[in-house]
């Protein structure tokens, strides 16, 4: 039997044996640094979730991380992010709490980037006290990849809203408007986004697909899109490249560029500024279903906001956060076309479909 043929083999003997060896662990599984370097592949791959094995490896890392010896620091952290990812749902206010203080201290000191995307990612959907919340809007300012865990942030929090209150102009806000927005709402009925917000967001994000073609025109001739384009009629012999920003209003596409080009964005702001009103409801819509409210208030500003135009946009909502009763309710309401189009910019104009 050749080499090969044995390798493969013993791979798959590895492979048997490991689904063979025990999941479910001790909780005295980690007493110690010992413990953590025999068990860490293991951990990561294998063992079932257990709280009291999760809270010792975040008190040996609490432990060691400012110790001078030469130690697995990030090990350690990656170690931890991969067994949280098992059992993120199971974790007690004591387990948060160490936590959130081991976060606490690798970022003040001298956190790597590394280091800390890992202590980002075990944030998602983590809530804690109010003390959690006001550090997590202070880092922000230092570390912008903190603002996605601000406004997907799982509960209500005074904190937070304030927070996205005061920084509501933020260029991080402008491609996810609805969900700064559902903030504001959580504490505020009545508060509608401004139509200037909105013209502002629209003419970054037009900003931002130039740059991105402009950038790839310096090499050869492509055909962009966003990733909602229907590129069923486009010709073979045509290079797309998806790079521009999705809308939730429109599809985009813009050929025909050469180097030192500009694309022309008039046939887009025509569209958008003869719908701005239905883009409006369909803004508000998306962040009434997106906010920490109450099902029977979320019902009354989903009514409120609706328009014919957006039928399919609060019917999508519906189906995707189960609201029965907005099915009901949507059967005996008038429907429109939809505003939704692809949009050539540049040359053709509007392409309806």
């Amino acid at each position: 039997m050749t080499s090969t043929n044995l390798s493969k083999i013993q791979r798959a003997i590895n492979a048997l044996k490991k689904e063979c060896l025990p999941r479910n662990v001790k909780s005295s599984l980690i007493g110690d640094y010992a413990d953590f370097l025999q068990e860490k592949e293991k951990l990561q791959s294998l063992y079932s979730f257990n709280l009291s094995v999760f809270n010792s490896l975040v008190k040996l890392a609490n432990e060691i991380w400012c110790s001078k010896e030469r130690l697995k620091r990030y090990e350690l952290l990656i170690t931890i992010e991969r067994y949280l990812r098992k059992g993120s749902d199971k974790l007690d206010d004591t387990a948060k709490m160490n936590l959130f203080h081991l976060m606490k201290k690798i970022f003040e000191n001298d956190v790597s980037n590394n280091s800390a995307n890992i202590c980002i990612s075990m944030l998602r959907g983590f809530y804690f006290s109010t003390e959690y919340e006001v550090w997590l809007c202070e880092k922000a300012e230092h570390y912008p990849e903190l603002i996605h865990r601000i406004i997907t942030y799982p509960i209500a929090s005074s904190v937070i809203t304030k927070w996205v209150s005061e920084n509501f102009n933020r260029e991080e806000f402008r491609q996810q408007r609805y969900k700064a927005l559902s903030w504001l709402i959580n504490e505020n009925l009545d508060y509608i986004i401004d139509n200037q917000i909105l013209i502002d967001d629209f003419e970054y994000v037009n900003e931002i697909d130039t740059n991105r073609m402009l950038i790839w025109l310096e090499d050869e001739s492509f055909t962009f899109v966003d990733s909602r384009y229907r590129a069923s009629g486009m010709r073979h012999d045509e290079k797309l490249h998806n790079c521009l920003a999705s809308r939730p209003y429109c599809s985009v596409i813009c050929s025909g560029l050469s180097a030192g080009d500009i694309p022309d964005f008039t046939p887009l702001r025509n569209y958008f500024t003869e719908n701005l009103s239905d883009i409006k409801s369909q803004t508000m819509l998306w962040a009434v279903a997106y906010s920490k409210l109450p099902s029977n208030i979320k019902y009354k500003l989903l009514k409120r906001y609706y328009s014919p135009a957006c039928f399919y946009t609060l019917l999508n909502i519906a189906k995707r956060y189960k609201f029965l009763h907005i099915l009901e309710w949507l059967k005996k309401q008038p429907a429109s076309t939809s505003i939704f189009c692809e949009i050539e910019i540049g040359r053709r104009g509007i392409n309806y479909f």
